[in-house]
């Protein structure tokens, strides 16, 4: 709490340096600060919580910018989405908590590595392989497209499918998430293909392409999730997964 405390002090003067023109504390930081701002935009319009103006719109930007000056010295700097994250914890606790919570994703957690950036593609070769085996119609459609995991993927696992789904449905998939683990990530991915695969198999490269990242607020919670209880990922296969990520980040 001392240090969150600290850099608040920091990032004020910052700010206040920065409304006179002067970048200060935030020179290197902004192309971050742009992302950022372009995702406040997007952050869960429907809930009218977090865009300008809004109650919790101070509250965002400001574990959000704690979050960019306690990590300056990474290089992954904002990742697109990271507004979507805070915005959910925000809903549950106060601007501390939430901060806590997102260090404790990005850094202490298993898919924290996914989240900065790295790990990926190991990542995105497993969900391929469990879309050829439970949904082999959509796997090969999107394979003659050109249109492989790494397209959508990683825009509905950065963001716990926040950029997706209304707000109501991705706060219980992020639950799902916490309870479960990665896991779920793959089989609620899975889900929404399966309730899309009719929609994927009659579009073209570019149709389909706008379909997987654009919101789908049309998805029924029960079709979903009783969808993502009929996926079955086998948990011999993920563990395998799991470590072959840990042997890779140990070698480094």
């Amino acid at each position: 709490k001392e240090q969150y405390n600290e850099i608040q002090c920091v990032m004020s003067v910052a700010r206040r340096q920065a409304a006179q023109g002067v970048m200060g504390t935030y020179a290197g930081l902004e192309d971050s600060l742009q992302l950022f701002k372009d995702d406040i935009a997007i952050t869960f319009p429907e809930l009218k919580l977090f865009h300008e103006g809004s109650p919790l719109e101070q509250s965002l930007r400001d574990v959000v910018e704690i979050h960019l000056f306690y990590q300056k010295n990474h290089p992954y700097g904002y990742i697109q989405g990271t507004s979507f994250i805070v915005a959910m914890f925000l809903l549950y606790m106060d601007e501390f908590g939430s901060f806590v919570s997102l260090e404790s994703l990005f850094h202490s957690h298993p898919f924290g590595s996914f989240l900065r950036g790295v790990q990926t593609q190991k990542r995105f070769d497993f969900f391929g392989e469990l879309l050829a085996h439970n949904l082999p119609l959509v796997a090969q459609h999107l394979k003659s497209l050109k249109i492989s995991p790494d397209m959508y993927i990683r825009h509905w696992f950065g963001t716990f499918f926040t950029k997706i789904l209304t707000a109501e449905l991705a706060i219980r998939v992020f639950d799902n998430f916490l309870l479960d683990g990665e896991i779920f990530l793959y089989q609620c991915a899975l889900g929404v293909l399966s309730l899309l695969s009719a929609k994927i198999q009659s579009l073209n490269q570019s149709s389909c392409r706008s379909l997987l990242c654009a919101p789908i607020h049309d998805l029924d919670e029960t079709a979903l999730f009783s969808a993502i209880s009929s996926i079955k990922v086998s948990k011999a296969k993920f563990q395998k997964l799991q470590q072959n990520l840990k042997e890779e980040a140990n070698s480094k």
